[in-house]
């Protein structure tokens, strides 16, 4: 109760210049972070709960940050919450 299961997705390629930025590091670099947190988160969802990390059956609201900063995506979900 009282809670949203939230997915927020992004191209790669915008994932990757997000790390790089934040990171500093090269594209092929934070491909690789990616790479690795994405496996990790899946593995821990899967062993919890026994579904697919990108089953969208799974959340409340899915959100695609193609074209979109990060305060329009913290707005999104604002208005969504109400």
């Amino acid at each position: 109760p009282n809670h949203l299961n939230i997915l927020i997705t992004a191209p790669m390629e915008q994932r990757i210049q997000r790390v790089m930025k934040k990171q500093n590091v090269s594209a092929k670099e934070a491909e690789k972070i990616i790479q690795k947190v994405d496996k990790t988160r899946e593995n821990y969802v899967q062993k919890y709960t026994g579904v697919a990390r990108y089953d969208t059956h799974n959340y409340d609201l899915v959100i695609n940050m193609k074209g979109k900063t990060e305060d329009e995506i913290a707005n999104l979900i604002l208005q969504y919450i109400g």
